[in-house]
């Protein structure tokens, strides 16, 4: 097409060209500055008693002059637009427990794909001399404490002696108050909680003729201890941190903090994962609203895959695209501690080192732990001069580059000469020379980190 004698056509060419250019370079521009979306939640943490007074809207009913669609559900559907339920009914599984010991088995042999699955154990066994009721108990290796299993089946055999009861429901309950040994026993009559359970380490039974199974805690698998923090460590101070066990680092917590005040609640996150995931905060000092928020948050997540603290805070923090963080991480337990006193909420992940606190500050980023256990005069000089020492790292390329290429009168005739000296001999403009010097202390950083130790 010949464009040459259409000149209207050509500026609308353009123009079309340049708009397009403008709204690419906008959109640019918003992605790495961050600019907070208007239609967001937000959430003001009250601390006044004016505050308080105020009595907030009902969460159902949009405020004046809000969209409704504004707000944000709590409870988020899957990705296909169902929720979890409804997608179990869809496809058919089972979720009710049977009294057929037989169709039991049967739909536990399917969920897990037994027999080709081999960390799936299922131990067939009976009870009672006149009656015998057969049951199973299903576990997974390498899961649970075989100790505790032997107890626990050594329990169940010398049953054998005794009778039974004619009613095997009211069995379930003779068995849980009065032959199992272990701590913590549970009935429940869905499957859907006895693969959560199973999965997390415990053992199921299930008996002939009843509707519920026995779910015993037998968590035993293989970790690690406690040891000295590697990325906080400190001269005088607690010399441990946390593991990548969650009731572990449960503990930790509380063997510092020895009150009854101290909350620890659990939740689930993660729908192929199911990671456990521990909130804890005291509940006189812990604003009501904050922790309220916290679980708002955790229980609006809905992903297949949380292995670590990292991706949990870049899941609920507010500003995803900032590169100041806004959760403070830490392996140290006494951090954690003196933060949970002080009011703020510690989100615990099981399978992560690292404890999250929230909220935070960008000047707590620059605080030790060591500070606390050292004169105030010589810990408040080193948090200054941790201050200053981030300011000059942030600010001093720029400062540089201004200087060396638009304020020349700025810097001494002695060092102007040596500095065009040293730059006759680099073939990069003084822009280039910083980024590669940046990306060279990058990358000898990311060597030491990666390359295999001897």
């Amino acid at each position: 097409m010949d464009t040459t004698a259409r000149p209207g056509y050509n500026n609308l060419y353009h123009k079309r060209l340049k708009g397009c250019s403008m709204i690419n370079t906008k959109k640019l521009l918003e992605f790495i500055s961050y600019k907070e979306n208007p239609d967001r939640e937000g959430f003001i943490l009250k601390e006044t008693v004016d505050d308080q007074n105020k009595q907030p809207q009902n969460e159902n009913q949009p405020a004046q002059g809000e969209k409704p669609s504004a707000r944000k559900a709590i409870k988020k559907t899957s990705r296909s637009g169902r929720s979890r339920q409804e997608e179990g009914q869809a496809e058919g599984e089972p979720d009710a427990i049977q009294a057929s010991l037989s169709h039991n088995k049967k739909i536990i042999s399917q969920l897990y794909g037994l027999p080709k699955n081999k960390d799936l154990v299922i131990r067939e066994f009976a009870i009672g001399t006149d009656a015998e009721t057969n049951c199973f108990a299903v576990f997974i290796d390498g899961l649970t404490d075989k100790a505790i299993q032997d107890l626990l089946f050594q329990a169940l055999m010398l049953f054998a002696e005794k009778p039974l009861p004619k009613d095997k429901n009211g069995l379930v309950y003779l068995v849980r108050d009065h032959l199992l040994p272990g701590n913590q026993v549970a009935l429940k009559n869905l499957f859907s909680d006895v693969l959560t359970a199973v999965n997390m380490g415990d053992t199921a039974i299930f008996l002939e003729g009843s509707t519920k199974a026995l779910l015993i805690e037998t968590k035993g698998w293989e970790h690690r201890g406690v040891e000295r923090p590697q990325s906080e460590q400190v001269v005088r101070g607690p010399q441990e941190a946390f593991t990548e066990t969650l009731r572990t680092n449960t503990a930790l917590l509380r063997k510092t903090i020895r009150n009854e005040q101290l909350t620890t609640e659990m939740l689930i996150l993660g729908e192929r994962t199911k990671t456990l995931v521990a909130i804890m905060y005291l509940r006189h000092l812990a604003n009501p609203d904050l922790v309220a928020e916290v679980k708002r948050r955790l229980d609006s997540i809905k992903t297949d895959y949380i292995a670590e603290s990292g991706i949990l805070s870049e899941l609920i923090e507010d500003h995803p695209y900032n590169l100041n963080p806004t959760i403070l991480a830490t392996e140290r337990p006494d951090r954690v501690a003196a933060k949970i006193v002080e009011g703020r909420v510690a989100i615990i992940v099981d399978g992560s080192p690292f404890v999250l606190v929230v909220p935070t500050t960008l000047y707590e980023q620059l605080h030790t732990g060591e500070e606390s256990y050292i004169r105030w005069q010589y810990g408040t000089y080193l948090r200054f001069l941790r201050a200053l020492a981030f300011l000059v790292s942030f600010l001093s390329p720029g400062i540089y580059l201004s200087v060396v290429l638009f304020h020349h009168e700025m810097i001494p005739t002695e060092l102007l000469l040596a500095i065009a000296g040293n730059r006759e001999k680099v073939p990069f403009p003084s822009v280039v020379e910083v980024l590669l010097m940046g990306i060279s202390f990058e990358l000898i950083r990311e060597a030491g980190i990666r390359l295999p130790g001897v």
